[in-house]
């Protein structure tokens, strides 16, 4: 499982010193109600409640979709165009369409954080380094999907587990790290989460090891 609430935190943090730890921020919740959208408010709030000079000024629901968080976003600026937004907090998977929302109405795009980065906003990201702000992290999709073949295959192999719950890395993706993460052909509309480097899924097995018995 993803520590979803581990990975606000992470990325909230990133971006708030990208941005200098004051102005105001957009939440971009996920399903409310659900577990994970839940575990990325709490992640968000215990990170807002250290910055004094961080004002909440509006929640939004992009149901983990981009085109709906496009649509939301789109319609909270809309809505609220005399406030200027500094980072765009997502609980995942919607940040090329918060991305898009912006330049639908020719504003600039602020920081935007996104668990289980799509490949949209890596690609814009790549594209505009000297600008963008953002933060992400891996664990997406064909990640998740690795880690639960190597999880299945140890237990097939007749190890026994010694957690109820075995956690999913989700690395922090950095400006330092950007190029080992993305493709040059990416672009903004570019669909799906991105994939984790070799590098790292190649460690799965070593991480999962010390959660089993021999």
């Amino acid at each position: 499982l993803p520590n979803t609430w581990l990975g606000a935190v992470q990325t909230t943090e990133a971006a708030v010193k990208n941005i200098g730890g004051k102005g105001n921020v957009l939440y971009v919740q996920g399903i409310p109600g659900i577990s994970i959208s839940q575990q990325a408010l709490d992640g968000f709030n215990a990170v807002l409640k250290t910055c004094p000079n961080l004002k909440l000024v509006g929640t939004v629901t992009g149901q983990f979709q981009p085109s709906v968080a496009e649509s939301q976003v789109q319609q909270w600026l809309t809505t609220n165009s005399s406030t200027k937004l500094a980072a765009v907090l997502s609980a995942g998977g919607v940040g090329a369409g918060v991305i898009q929302a912006f330049q639908n109405l020719k504003l600039p795009v602020p920081a935007i954080t996104e668990q289980a980065a799509l490949e949209g906003t890596l690609g814009y990201w790549n594209a505009n380094k000297s600008t963008y702000k953002g933060s992400g992290t891996g664990g997406g999709a064909a990640a998740f999907g690795q880690y639960v073949a190597d999880v299945t295959t140890k237990i097939l192999d007749g190890d026994g587990v010694k957690v109820s719950a075995v956690p999913q890395p989700q690395p922090l993706i950095t400006p330092a790290t950007l190029s080992e993460w993305t493709n040059p052909s990416w672009t903004l509309a570019t669909p799906g989460t991105a994939p984790d480097p070799a590098k790292i899924t190649n460690q799965y097995p070593a991480l999962i090891s010390p959660l089993f018995t021999k």
